[in-house]
């Protein structure tokens, strides 16, 4: 019985010469193409987050940066900044002016790399509506105060191998 090869794998995405790959945040499905997301139906927000349209719309429907009125989009910006304001976490690059009237179609431009990408209010993994592994390890381990040596250490004393901690032998 030949064994196993696990293989790296990369998430959100990845270049290659001059095409492009993307490895879906939801389905782990990996797409190629040569001009960007919209030509292999894959959306990214603005936390990062990258996936196929229908793996995201069985959770939200996703909202584009280009389908938002401007001034809409600068109110959405404002009421963001301001928040970050409030909570002291002032990110460099982050903070643009707080009165709509000072924010200019640069500093939107600045702001969403791509006008096809989503807002993160409509992104399926930062609103919730789907829960990674990684998001449901780290709920975990601030629940129940653990950390991930103390885990592992555990995991070593009960189990000698992965078979048996996956209950093969």
């Amino acid at each position: 019985m030949k064994g196993i090869i696990n293989m790296k794998i990369r998430s959100g995405f990845v270049s290659n010469s001059s095409s492009s790959s993307f490895i879906c945040d939801i389905c782990k499905g990996a797409e190629e193409g040569y001009a960007g997301l919209a030509e292999v139906e894959m959306v990214r927000c603005g936390a990062g987050h990258v996936y196929h349209l229908g793996c995201g719309e069985d959770y939200v429907q996703p909202i584009r940066f280009s389908d938002i009125d401007r001034d809409d989009l600068i109110n959405m910006v404002v009421d963001e900044n301001k928040k970050i304001i409030a909570s002291g976490k002032k990110e460099a690059g982050t903070i643009l002016p707080v009165e709509p009237s000072e924010i200019t179609d640069d500093m939107i431009r600045h702001l969403y790399e791509n006008e096809d990408d989503i807002i993160s209010s409509s992104c399926a993994i930062c609103t919730l509506k789907y829960i990674d592994d990684a998001t449901l390890y780290q709920h975990l381990l601030n629940k129940y105060g653990l950390n991930t040596d103390s885990i592992e250490s555990e995991i070593r004393k009960q189990f000698s191998n992965l078979a048996e901690f996956d209950g093969q032998n």
